[in-house]
């Protein structure tokens, strides 16, 4: 019986062998696209009891059948860190207005010669012995962690941990559904981001003074221009905007 979908996924094995057919005549083997993302187009539940993908390279070439096991289907930013998106609207909309985040003041990321993520991601309204101060990244930490996020997939994976935003892109990118734009007004006129979803805005690397960007979509709909970031005039609701020119606008949808 075939299923179909419209999934994202990355192939997390070398092991399987993909088929042309249900003779299970040989195409080729997943040690040639592991660790990439594939389009899972639909499955087959074979009646030896298997699930089998059909799956397809990101230029929509054909690569055949292969044993669902050697792929995991992408998620949203908040089902893969553990959480959801009603608990992260939850949270924000609480506190939007009482001074919890906005307000708090800029600390860049290696400020002091500091890469400890936990300086980075301190909100005015619940400071610890380091005392308020986020950049951009931390503050989508702190909110996302408050909202029962497990930040470890990213908090490991380099210098800065949860409070570098380069950490968030290449995670949510590698094991996250997403989308590109090639302009904030572009992202607009799609109307596919949802109140709570991420945004990073890359930066021009090459250019003088070239940063990233990231914070949080706030539209009542996917056409507002709203944004919940932290910027060197402190934490704010705005229109998107990034303080460096930007090249690309990705878009991680929480589920």
């Amino acid at each position: 019986m075939y299923q179909k979908l419209g999934d994202e996924g990355v192939v997390i094995s070398r092991n399987y062998a993909t088929y042309t057919n249900f003779n299970f005549k040989k195409r080729g083997k997943t040690s040639s696209v592991f660790n990439q993302s594939v389009q899972v187009r639909g499955y087959y539940q074979h009646f030896n009891g298997a699930k089998y993908y059909t799956i397809y390279n990101a230029k929509g070439k054909w690569l055949g059948y292969v044993n669902s096991a050697a792929v995991r289907i992408k998620k949203g930013a908040a089902t893969y860190l553990g959480t959801s998106r009603a608990r992260v609207l939850k949270h924000l909309k609480a506190n939007e207005k009482n001074g919890f985040y906005v307000g708090t003041r800029y600390r860049g990321l290696g400020y002091g010669g500091v890469s400890n993520q936990e300086v980075f991601m301190q909100p005015k309204g619940n400071p610890n012995k380091y005392g308020q101060g986020m950049n951009c990244t931390g503050f989508v930490a702190a909110a996302m962690r408050n909202s029962g996020a497990n930040l470890a997939p990213i908090s490991r994976l380099g210098y800065g941990g949860a409070a570098n935003a380069t950490l968030w892109r290449d995670s949510l990118k590698k094991n996250c559904k997403y989308y590109t734009y090639g302009s904030i007004s572009a992202l607009l006129k799609s109307g596919r981001a949802k109140k709570g979803d991420i945004l990073y805005l890359e930066g021009r690397w090459g250019e003088y003074g070239a940063d990233c960007h990231i914070g949080i979509f706030w539209g009542d709909n996917g056409h507002q221009n709203r944004f919940w970031h932290q910027v060197l005039a402190g934490n704010m609701i705005s229109n998107i905007f990034s303080g460096t020119p930007y090249s690309m606008v990705y878009l991680f949808p929480q589920e």
